[in-house]
């Protein structure tokens, strides 16, 4: 019997197409996902602290309401800045298109610019490097930090 409620409840988060993480564009359009629009990315960053992990560190972006942004990570011990917190700081702006770009500084003078399209569904996040017409392109997952 406990097999039988088990097989139903695994049944009803496979019909979900929001109870597992989509991996590509593909899988979040056709979970019933959408690209966001400008007017939708601005107010979803404006004045808001976004979070992502890089290499399992998180990277929180602090996404302020003038146009600027603060980006921090702490880098594991691993690496040539082990323990160490480093980030990036700069302009962001999302075009017509609905692209998110940040003109990056990084406290050793150096930048880039940085560019990213991102999806929604069921109040998950996500974000795409790539052409985000390309249903092969590769998710981010991101999250509201707290």
């Amino acid at each position: 019997m406990r097999h039988h409620y088990a097989l139903i409840l695994f049944s009803l988060l496979l019909s979900n197409g929001h109870a597992f993480a989509q991996s590509t564009v593909g899988e979040l359009i056709d979970g019933g996902g959408h690209q966001m629009d400008q007017a939708e990315l601005i107010s979803l960053l404006s004045g808001k602290t976004w979070q992502t992990g890089m290499r399992g560190e998180p990277v929180r972006t602090q996404y302020a309401t003038d146009g600027k942004f603060t980006q921090t990570v702490r880098l594991g011990t691993g690496s040539a800045f082990g323990g160490q917190n480093v980030g990036h700081f700069g302009d962001w702006v999302v075009d017509e298109s609905g692209q998110e770009c940040q003109v990056r500084k990084d406290l050793r003078g150096g930048g880039a610019k940085r560019c990213r399209y991102w999806f929604a569904i069921g109040g998950m996040y996500f974000t795409v490097d790539d052409d985000p017409k390309d249903r092969a392109s590769k998710l981010h997952k991101r999250t509201a930090a707290e």
